[in-house]
């Protein structure tokens, strides 16, 4: 979100983006996150932050309120904040099961045999046109339902742990290659393996 928003802001401000950056962290501070149910500044400091806006709405809305200790004010903002992280993490542990159930819905379950040739994603490359697969490796032993160890092939006695999401199954390529045979008179396809 924080990247969005700082694109958005340098498109729209030209070389006078700094000069925004403040507004836009206290956006940031005070927008409720779908997550968690409460802005980033609720649960940091138990009360959203009292923008212009939301000063003049109190004002006109709620009556003054009376004047209350300095105890009775801590007392409720700790109960206040204790609250809202508790909320919070009833909202999260929901948004959670329910982000889960939507991406099991559409999920294609994958598993590797030991022995089975694969492709790994390279995680950094030197540059943009860089290959994104490296390979092929060998699966050497399954750790759990989702980390593998694999070989790479060229890498005497070298393995890796690797992520389930960054293997996929490395399929060999059938070639065609023509042989004379007879002297050069008939030629004849053949099929090969890589």
């Amino acid at each position: 979100m924080i990247k969005r928003m700082l694109k958005v802001l340098c498109l729209e401000s030209g070389q006078d983006w700094e000069k925004n950056l403040p507004a836009t962290l206290l956006a940031l501070r005070t927008i409720t996150h779908d997550s968690t149910g409460f802005s980033p500044a609720e649960l940091v400091h138990g009360y959203n932050l009292r923008t212009p806006e939301v000063l003049l709405y109190e004002h006109w809305v709620r009556p003054q309120e009376e004047d209350s200790t300095v105890t009775e004010y801590i007392f409720d903002l700790i109960n206040r904040m204790r609250h809202c992280q508790e909320l919070a993490v009833t909202t999260m542990t929901e948004t959670r099961a329910k982000r889960k159930t939507w991406y099991d819905k559409n999920a294609v379950k994958r598993e590797f045999r030991v022995g089975e040739l694969v492709l790994v994603l390279a995680t950094s490359k030197p540059n943009k046109m860089a290959v994104q697969w490296t390979g092929p490796g060998v699966i050497e032993s399954k750790l759990s339902e989702t980390n593998y160890i694999v070989r790479m092939e060229g890498k005497k006695d070298k393995t890796q742990i690797y992520h389930i999401n960054l293997l996929k199954p490395y399929h060999q390529r059938l070639e065609r290659v023509n042989l004379p045979v007879n002297g050069g008179r008939k030629i004849r396809n053949v099929k090969r393996r890589n």
